[in-house]
């Protein structure tokens, strides 16, 4: 249940960050996992890509990286 809730909220950061680009898609979406967030990765990864169906990120790799602290969060994204 974490991983779904991460996963809409980074969701919405990236296609937020998309719109301030003017992006037309998201080709990948960096996230940064810290080990006491207590988030499984390939869940995270999975909710990320269930939730992007039908947005611009549809089609997005997801790419994440180990890191400091508790939380999950977007780190960066590729956009066309």
């Amino acid at each position: 249940m974490h991983e779904l809730y991460a996963a809409q909220s980074i969701l919405e950061r990236a296609l937020e960050e998309a719109a301030k680009q003017a992006a037309s898609r998201v080709a990948v979406i960096y996230v940064k996992l810290g080990p006491g967030g207590h988030i499984a990765r390939e869940r995270l990864e999975f909710c990320l890509q269930a939730a992007a169906k039908g947005t611009i990120a549809e089609d997005a790799r997801v790419q994440v990286e180990s890191g400091e602290g508790e939380g999950v969060y977007l780190t960066d994204l590729d956009v066309d």
